[in-house]
């Protein structure tokens, strides 16, 4: 067996988070738009001879070294339906930052998830291991496809998804000092009952696809409401960057880190970031990052 195998979990933001209800079993419905990014986690797996086995190590961030981390989670229900018992020492090595928005965890998982699969030869498939992440976290099916994808449901449903020629690549991110607890934010929208119409968010899609909106038009966020009704520090941010930079600042996922597309020949980083330290204090955490390709 392979001595071990690195991976790295690239992070993702939502160009589009259209929320359009809650269903029955508890979750919410979406449609979505997900990209991934050069930003990524890097995770070390190395195969042990001790059946069951299982450590985790993630230098910085002891509070994640535990059996509820969501890797753990996804090895052991691979183990449980695979039938292998191989043990597994995993060294985690954090860049995207924790409640962020940024997808990391899940990220990681899957990451977990095709490397031990790889690493014994591959005894599930994809749609196995599909069923897997749906059971680990609603993001991570999107985690094992490549580059940006449509995703709906509760993230079940996953299809490839072609960029335009001319999105922009370079991705601005940003995040205040504060992460946010996804299921907090996905509860103050629900006790506002503010969603979207599914049938016009894909209009809309189809609308960008062939041309007819711009990426500007077709980018938002419905948990934005919720985020801003609680925090009411990102609005006059964001609005300082539409006005003095011509940017459109979105928040990803449920926050709390937030990201810019950055236009061709953009170059007022250290205004941009200026701007926001002068708003969100000296304690923010800034990355210039690219969409991957597909």
């Amino acid at each position: 067996m392979t001595e071990f195998l690195e991976l790295e979990a690239p992070a993702k933001i939502n160009l589009l988070l259209a929320v359009t209800g809650k269903r029955a079993d508890g979750f919410h419905s979406l449609v979505s738009i997900l990209s991934k990014l050069e930003l990524s986690d890097t995770l070390r797996i190395t195969p042990v001879d001790a059946p069951g086995y299982m450590h985790l190590s993630c230098p910085g961030n002891p509070e994640l070294e535990n059996e509820q981390n969501l890797i753990i989670r996804a090895i052991r229900a691979w183990q449980e339906k695979s039938g292998q018992k191989i043990g597994f020492d995993l060294l985690l090595n954090k860049n995207i930052p924790l409640e962020a928005g940024l997808g990391g965890g899940s990220s990681d998982a899957v990451a977990a998830l095709r490397g031990v699969n790889l690493l014994a030869g591959e005894p599930l498939n994809h749609r196995e291991l599909h069923e897997i992440a749906l059971g680990v976290g609603s993001d991570c099916p999107f985690f094992l496809h490549q580059g940006t994808c449509l995703v709906e449901g509760r993230g079940e449903r996953v299809q490839d998804l072609a960029l335009p020629a001319n999105t922009p690549a370079e991705v601005f991110l940003f995040r205040p000092p504060l992460g946010h607890a996804t299921a907090q934010i996905y509860g103050i929208l629900a006790d506002r009952g503010i969603y979207s119409e599914e049938a016009e968010v894909h209009q809309k899609i189809r609308q960008w696809q062939a041309g007819e909106v711009s990426l500007d038009e077709l980018v938002f966020n419905d948990l934005e409401r919720a985020v801003f009704h609680k925090y009411l520090y990102f609005r006059p941010l964001f609005e300082e960057l539409r006005s003095k930079y011509g940017l459109c600042p979105r928040i990803s996922g449920s926050g709390s880190a937030c990201f810019c597309l950055l236009p061709n020949g953009f170059n007022q980083d250290g205004g941009l970031k200026q701007s926001i330290n002068e708003h969100w204090g000296e304690e923010v955490w800034f990355c210039k990052t690219k969409i991957l390709p597909a």
